[in-house]
């Protein structure tokens, strides 16, 4: 009798991975350098995601994450020196 092995599917050996959207990764890239357009890419991310059931989810939430994060803190240095300047007429001591 003669043990033919059998293909390995599912396994830690196989080679089934899902691919990475390239668009999560470079939403998350942007999110660092032009945070707005980080988030902008990060839903088109998401959606496409859910639609083609590529893997990167985490990513793209992860642009949107920071791109708001660092987007609300440009928002608050901009109204803060609007603030001071529009108090004191001057934006250093």
């Amino acid at each position: 009798m003669t043990i033919v092995p059998t293909p390995i599917e599912n396994s830690a050996l196989s080679n089934s991975r899902r691919p990475t959207s390239g668009l999560a990764v470079a939403a998350v890239v942007l999110a660092f350098v032009l945070p707005l357009a980080g988030v902008a890419l990060g839903f088109v991310a998401r959606s496409r995601i859910r639609r083609t059931g590529e893997a990167g989810s985490a990513l793209a939430a992860t642009a949107i994450t920071v791109g708001v994060i660092l987007v609300a803190f440009a928002m608050g240095v901009i109204g803060f020196a609007a603030y001071r300047l529009a108090t004191t007429g001057r934006l250093m001591t």
